[in-house]
């Protein structure tokens, strides 16, 4: 078994039992290795999992930024997380708030920006807009 197969065994337990397809690992695997990789995929292919992953592909599990430009599409995000017990915001458009699923209700609660910390989270959604303007979580290369 290689390295990469023994990462995504482990990074598949904090997910669940799901059977990935080949396009799907050739993504996780590219970005494991430290490629860049662009992925093309229909709609319902199974996007999402490629980028639940990806923060459990390092020893210490890392934050993901995804972009995503619809609101609906982040809160049904955020709520299918909730369910498997990994970590996700989704901040809004203008920056200052985030929303964050709470573990007593399954309810999606807004929070304040003063209390944003990127680390309490494996998977943060933005719109492009606020990726571009929010100092807070500026892309940065972190490889």
């Amino acid at each position: 078994m290689s390295e990469f197969e023994d990462v995504m065994k482990n990074a598949v337990t904090f997910y669940g039992d799901i059977k990935l397809k080949k396009e799907q690992l050739e993504v996780l695997e590219a970005v494991y290795e430290g490629r860049d990789c662009v992925a093309v995929l229909p709609t319902g292919f199974g996007k999402s999992v490629i980028f639940h992953l990806i923060p459990y592909l390092t020893p210490q599990p890392k934050t993901v930024i995804v972009v995503a430009p619809i609101t609906a599409l982040m809160e049904d995000q955020l709520q299918s997380l909730s369910e498997k017990e990994i970590s996700a915001c989704s901040i809004s458009m203008d920056g200052t708030f985030y929303n964050t699923v709470s573990q007593e209700d399954s309810c999606i609660k807004t929070v304040s920006m003063n209390h944003f910390d990127i680390a309490d989270f494996r998977l943060v959604y933005a719109h492009p807009e606020t990726v571009t303007t929010n100092s807070r979580i500026r892309i940065q290369s972190y490889y």
